[in-house]
């Protein structure tokens, strides 16, 4: 009886929900990288231009009694850009950080900017995530499109934080990797 007294009061007190958001790590068929293609790309920052960027959504207490926000740990903006730099290198490109939406430097084969739009799991975990990639070509802008993906982390049992950044770890990798593959196609057939 004080088990379960105690599973019930811990199941409805309010619990800070700060899970760190991280990108996935190579799977086995991710596993070979892109042979490198001496080509350089400037990743500038991505706007965050999120409705609610307090929060990436919410979780329900146990027993669904209430619900708490998901506050991730860390940064969704940088967050967004190590996933676009580590699948730029993951397909042979040498990645250099701007600190503008609009740097460029000499000899580098695009520049690639954007916006997040959209970073929410919902209370059953399944996680979305919606940018817009922009990338220019000197000075002229030759892609401009939105990337949004969901993605589940397959929880069946009481939804968590990290569930739900689990989810929208999936996301933004199903997001990102059409973005880059979108952007190397261009830079390949360009040649």
């Amino acid at each position: 009886m004080a088990l379960l007294l105690t599973a019930l009061v811990a199941g409805c007190a309010a619990v800070d929900r700060h899970p760190t958001l991280n990108y996935p790590d190579a799977t086995a068929s991710d596993a070979q990288a892109a042979a490198p293609k001496n080509k350089q790309i400037i990743l500038n920052p991505f706007l965050d231009h999120r409705g609610d960027k307090s929060n990436v959504g919410t979780v329900k207490s146990a027993f669904g009694l209430r619900t708490t926000e998901v506050v991730p740990a860390n940064d969704v903006s940088v967050w967004v850009i190590e996933g676009i730099k580590t699948e730029l290198q993951n397909n042979g490109y040498v990645v250099t950080l701007g600190s503008s939406s609009k740097d460029t430097l000499p000899g580098a084969s695009a520049a690639v900017s954007g916006v997040i739009v959209d970073v929410t799991c919902d209370s059953g975990h399944s996680g979305k995530v919606a940018v817009i990639g922009k990338v220019r070509k000197g000075d002229k802008e030759v892609l401009s499109k939105n990337y949004s993906a969901h993605g589940s982390a397959g929880f069946a049992m009481m939804p968590t934080a990290e569930a739900c950044a689990k989810s929208l770890s999936i996301a933004l990798a199903a997001s990102v990797k059409r973005f880059v593959a979108e952007l190397d196609g261009m830079l390949t057939s360009s040649n």
